[in-house]
């Protein structure tokens, strides 16, 4: 019978050169606990259920790609971002912890997911659209590894609730931006309004975790 590999671990046992993921304990001890992060605060941390990813993930091969049957995160975190002085609206970031080298695999994965996903349908209840992802520049220098993507839409011709084909049709640039960054096995999947200090401060805490 084959070993069992999971979160770097074999049988219980560390691969060798593979840094442990982190527990759940061990990931809300990184972050910053009331103190402003570039202009937010953590509001919340809660586990992140990823076998059912909710509606908003893009592509099932690209959740596919960060948990499946085969692959899976010793956990997986919301974390919530509140704005300082309660204006603007609150930012979400998924924080995936792994085994380094699984991690480095992982975001391999979501690199050639992107390919597989550049037209999809999305259904809703009794509705679906149409939708894409499309590689895009990072707007993040740090971490290990940053790979980003945009999500695009049904062109507004084919938005109100009239059907839309099955087939590949018009989609509407540029589209929202997601990034995942990978700080050693620590994998954060940010949107396009986290600021880039957002993502550098989160980087530090991780590493030095």
């Amino acid at each position: 019978m084959a070993a069992s590999v999971s979160g770097g671990l074999v049988l219980g046992i560390p691969l060798p050169g593979s840094a442990e993921a982190l527990s759940m304990a061990e990931l809300k001890e990184a972050l910053p606990r009331k103190q402003d992060v570039a202009g937010y605060q953590v509001a919340s941390v809660a586990k992140e259920f990823t076998e059912h990813p909710s509606d908003d993930r893009p592509c099932g091969k690209v959740s596919a790609a960060i948990t499946s049957k085969n692959q899976s995160p010793a956990v997986s975190a919301r974390v919530v971002l509140a704005p300082r002085g309660h204006s603007g609206r609150e930012q979400v970031v998924r924080v995936h912890s792994f085994a380094e080298d699984d991690a480095v695999r992982v975001m391999s994965g979501i690199r050639a997911a992107i390919a597989d996903c550049v037209h999809y349908n999305a259904w809703y209840a009794d509705l679906y659209t149409r939708h894409g992802l499309k590689p895009a520049r990072s707007p993040y220098r740090v971490g290990d590894d940053t790979f980003s993507y945009r999500q695009l839409d049904a062109a507004a011709a084919d938005a109100g609730g009239a059907p839309i084909p099955l087939g590949p049709g018009p989609l509407q640039e540029p589209g929202r931006t997601f990034t995942f960054v990978r700080t050693g096995g620590v994998i954060s999947q940010y949107s396009d309004a986290v600021p880039e200090a957002v993502a550098e401060e989160l980087s530090h805490r991780f590493r030095r975790a």
